[in-house]
């Protein structure tokens, strides 16, 4: 019989304590957070899952879409609404809490693949707790998400805990379920952060919690496949969606050997292993490959590519983390919003925007 950790996998924010002075004079804290999904069994999950949804039946849809909507104090977007019914309800969460969840309500309103049903019993379950970091985790690990208890763990005292660090699990939260919680750690750790910087950070473009590398990544995707193709890929699980796109370009031997490379060398990168060399040299050559007869005549496209690219060089670096930084005073950041509207709307070019150091981490 498998044990509990065989069971068990988990997901880690790299921490630079080479780097750690710098950020903290910034008045930014990085941290370590840490996702525990445990996998279970599909069909009884979403039965189950679908009886608790199902419970909130009892109240009326009119009664309890003017109850969410009072709480939130804006008119709802879709049937997801019923999401915010089970926080107002979950009598687990402060008030302090809940106001930061419905603050997600444009990243659940802009996206039409979330499974209302799945977050629904999330969020009805969800608990928070601020407790003393166990002896078996680091100093640079300040939160745990456990997709198995339905809590979050935070390892600092409240009035001190980072919000964006409780956003990022939160929105854990909102799309780890039994058919996301195989995906590669680069899209679910990128595209998590990415989606708390451009919903709820200060500084929309600039990573500041230690995924640059995995954002990067998650941009040049969305450049080849499309943020729809990711969006959806993320949030269902199902990867077809990018390789169907990147096959309209690529045969299927030279897609799946660029998926299973891009896996292999954020592994290493993970683990702090030797990244291979052979893989990292398909990846490039495949996307340039992919960019260059795709979009040959799109500069502002190629610009990011290539802009985004040199981010993810810096996966061979020593010290990323540190090179991230000087890579933003020598190359300035692109404005460019992949998935919040009202980013898109306020930032409609790609013109690079160069920023003094002392503002890079607000």
């Amino acid at each position: 019989m498998s044990s509990v950790k065989e069971k068990l996998k988990s997901y880690k924010i790299r921490f630079n304590k080479n780097n750690i002075l710098s950020y903290i004079m910034s008045g930014v804290v990085l941290s370590t957070s840490i996702f525990i999904g445990a996998t279970m069994q599909g069909d009884n999950y979403k039965e189950n899952t679908q009886k608790l949804y199902q419970s909130s039946n009892d109240i009326s849809d009119g009664d309890m879409l003017k109850e969410v909507e009072s709480h939130l104090g804006i008119k709802v977007r879709n049937e997801n609404y019923k999401v915010f019914h089970a926080v107002i309800h979950n009598e687990n969460l402060d008030d302090e809490t809940k106001e930061l969840i419905y603050s997600l309500e444009p990243i659940i309103s802009e996206n039409p693949y979330i499974n209302g049903k799945i977050v629904y019993d999330e969020f009805k379950k969800l608990r928070i707790e601020y407790v003393q970091r166990p002896s078996n985790y680091d100093e640079s690990t300040l939160a745990i998400y456990s997709e198995k208890d339905h809590k979050i763990s935070v390892f600092q005292s409240k009035d001190k805990a980072n919000k964006e660090i409780l956003l990022h699990e939160l929105i854990h939260v909102l799309f780890t379920n039994p058919n996301t919680v195989n995906l590669p750690k680069y899209i679910l750790e990128g595209m998590t952060e990415l989606l708390t910087n451009e919903y709820v950070s200060t500084n929309p473009f600039i990573e500041k919690n230690t995924y640059p590398i995995e954002i990067s990544i998650i941009k040049i995707l969305c450049d080849m496949v499309g943020p729809d193709n990711v969006l959806y890929s993320y949030t269902t699980g199902d990867m077809e969606s990018i390789k169907d796109s990147l096959r309209t370009v690529l045969d299927k031997s030279q897609v799946d050997e660029f998926m299973d490379n891009l896996e292999l060398i954020f592994n290493e990168f993970e683990t702090k292993e030797i990244i291979s060399v052979k893989a990292y040299n398909n990846v490039v050559t495949t996307m340039d490959l992919y960019f260059y007869t795709k979009f040959s005549e799109n500069n502002d496209l190629l610009k990011r590519y290539e802009y985004n690219k040199g981010i993810l060089n810096l996966i061979y670096d020593e010290e990323p983390y540190k090179e991230y930084e000087k890579y933003l005073n020598e190359n300035g950041v692109i404005p460019y919003a992949y998935f919040s509207n009202i980013l898109k709307e306020k930032y409609q070019n790609s013109n690079n925007v160069y920023i003094d150091n002392k503002k890079l981490y607000k």
